[in-house]
């Protein structure tokens, strides 16, 4: 009797192991982004002000952390994510993809959404860098700086 009792707490143990998810919900903003580079691509100055945080419409984060193309694992070895070990792969699934950047949206250092996102027509890879952080605060000082590509870049900075 007592060897069916652990048999069948092994099958339960395995089962739920196997149908166990942690994978974080995506969060889709393209027609935001898209409604934001038609209307800043129609304006006549080279940066106009962005606000990241009203296209998003989960806004319960702290911070979100910008993905760029080429990032690998050792790129988060600065980053203090609390569940990295559960999200990796889903953070990382992009990598290779020199088009697109993925949006980690943090809370108590927790990601608990993302999005990908193409860098066309907006791009979020400031700086060329693996990982950047956009602090909640930071959301108003941000812009939309037109390149001579047609392109526009998100840039830092930007008074209101």
């Amino acid at each position: 009797m007592k060897i069916a009792y652990v048999l069948y707490f092994c099958v339960l143990l395995l089962f739920t192991a196997c149908f166990y998810s942690t994978s974080i919900p995506k969060t889709a903003i393209d027609k935001q982004l898209d409604s934001v580079a038609k209307t800043s691509m129609r304006n006549d100055s080279a940066i106009t002000h962005f606000s990241v945080c009203h296209i998003i419409p989960n806004r319960d984060w702290d911070s979100i952390m910008v993905i760029g193309p080429y990032s690998n694992e050792a790129s988060f070895k600065n980053v203090a994510i609390a569940n990295f070990d559960a999200v990796k792969d889903t953070l990382l699934s992009v990598s290779f993809n020199e088009g697109k950047c993925i949006l980690a949206y943090i809370k108590n250092k927790n990601v608990i959404s993302y999005s990908i996102v193409n860098r066309m027509p907006i791009d979020f890879n400031m700086g060329y860098k693996d990982i950047n952080m956009i602090k909640k605060t930071e959301c108003s000082l941000m812009g939309l700086k037109k390149r001579n590509t047609g392109e526009l870049t998100v840039q830092r900075g930007m008074k209101n």
